[in-house]
């Protein structure tokens, strides 16, 4: 890496792309075809939706509160998007392109407090 990346970016970056595809990948363990929705779209999220992605799933699901990211996920493979704020009932959302329902979700969630 060049000597002026910021290392307070670099570190979470490398922790959060293993830690979402290795969620995907060796917990999950999705097959091709399957259903996956992922819930929270920084790092750890993008990087398991990827993950998804690379092994075939089918729909990726994709959910957030931010347009930007929500948009960067349709680009890297996400075939359906939601935002909770702008939902009456997310979980039928999911529902109305996953019946019943997707075969797994990585819960990727967090905040800055």
């Amino acid at each position: 890496m060049p000597d002026d990346l910021p290392v307070e970016l670099l570190g979470p970056l490398g922790c959060g792309l293993q830690t979402g595809a290795g969620s995907v990948m060796n917990v999950l363990r999705p097959e091709a075809g399957d259903g996956f929705c992922v819930f929270g779209l920084g790092a750890v999220g993008l990087a398991g939706l990827m993950a998804a992605k690379a092994l075939g799933c089918d729909p990726i699901i994709a959910v957030d509160l931010n347009p930007a990211r929500l948009e960067l996920a349709r680009g890297l493979g996400a075939t359906h998007t939601f935002d909770p704020a702008d939902s009456h009932d997310l979980v039928w959302d999911i529902i109305g392109v996953a019946a019943p329902g997707v075969h797994c979700s990585l819960d990727a969630v967090g905040t800055g407090r």
